[in-house]
């Protein structure tokens, strides 16, 4: 049996999860841009939950990636194989780790700045 199938409980999941957050980070895009037009003191906020909802779906991304291209458990479920394959499940790793990264910067900054 074939994992390609629409019924894969995982791909159900991640995949309506993703469409959501994508959703939410163009809606917070042009409630930015509205804001910054009118010049209004929730443009931190709204800025911050724009760059919050970016890495979350990086993040999803990552592991939409790693779930698709791991070449130790799921064999079958793309037609991908190889070195290409190999590639992929490594750049959904580095994804995940980068966004967290940059989350745990923006967070250690932001407390940084506000001590100051």
């Amino acid at each position: 049996m074939s994992r390609t199938t629409a019924s894969d409980p995982y791909l159900n999941i991640i995949l309506p999860i993703l469409l959501v957050v994508k959703i939410l980070w163009v809606f917070f895009t042009v409630t930015h841009f509205i804001v910054k037009m009118n010049k209004s003191h929730y443009e931190p906020i709204i800025k911050f939950i724009e760059e919050i909802d970016h890495i979350i779906y990086n993040i999803l991304m990552g592991i939409l990636l790693i779930y698709l291209y791991n070449t130790f458990i799921t064999q079958e479920i793309v037609c991908i194989s190889g070195r290409t394959k190999d590639y992929l499940f490594m750049y959904g790793i580095l994804m995940i780790i980068g966004n967290i990264q940059k989350y745990f910067h923006m967070y250690y900054f932001r407390e940084v700045n506000n001590m100051e």
